[in-house]
């Protein structure tokens, strides 16, 4: 019996030393929002998150990109939220969509809730000789959520090693816009690779 227990909470602290310390936290998303004259990728979105407490420079990009539509497998998700390197882009026949009806709704809710409360901080307008043009919007939302992030093993397209995840709904920090790192947002984004 005594054997056994002990076990059983070596085990536990095995499993929670692994996992990640969750706690609600503020951060700054940031919404690039790019629409092209091109039929066949009209519009991408993409959003990107940081701590705002963190941020400090003006030139400084400390922004991980955060998934909040659902390409990735279920294990890819458990895995990061537990801490593991994941695999986002890669699938085998391990690969699992077992994403709950419910699950899918509140990404999609929280994509709403970000694109109600953005504030666009700026706007970046391309054209190129050939006739392609192309217009990114961005805006910023300051936000108060749990979330989880991990190293992904699967990405070698990209400048990005490592990827965040919603775990609860977010609510609105609306005194971040008094603070003075707000000032930071207000930067040049032209050269900010937003694709993932």
């Amino acid at each position: 019996m005594r054997k056994s227990l002990f076990i059983l909470i070596l085990l536990t602290a095995c499993l929670t030393s692994f996992a990640q310390s969750i706690i609600d936290k503020n951060y700054i998303v940031l919404i690039f929002d790019i629409k092209q004259n091109d039929n066949l990728h009209p519009r991408r979105i993409s959003y990107w998150i940081a701590e705002s407490d963190k941020l400090n420079k003006k030139d400084d990009f400390d922004f991980s990109p955060f998934f909040l539509s659902l390409f990735y497998t279920s294990n890819a998700y458990d895995d990061c939220c537990l801490g593991k390197t994941s695999n986002f882009y890669t699938f085998t026949t391990e690969s699992k969509f077992e994403f709950e009806e419910e699950f899918e709704k509140k990404q999609k809710t929280l994509r709403e809730f970000l694109k109600s409360n953005a504030k666009k901080i700026q706007t970046i307008k391309k054209q190129w000789k050939n006739g392609r043009k192309e217009t990114i919007s961005i805006s910023a939302v300051s936000i108060k959520a749990k979330i989880c992030s991990c190293k992904i093993s699967d990405n070698k397209r990209y400048d990005f090693e490592s990827v965040t995840l919603p775990l609860s709904d977010f609510e609105l920090n609306n005194e971040f816009w008094k603070t003075k790192n707000s000032r930071h947002l207000q930067n040049d984004y032209s050269s900010f690779e937003s694709k993932y």
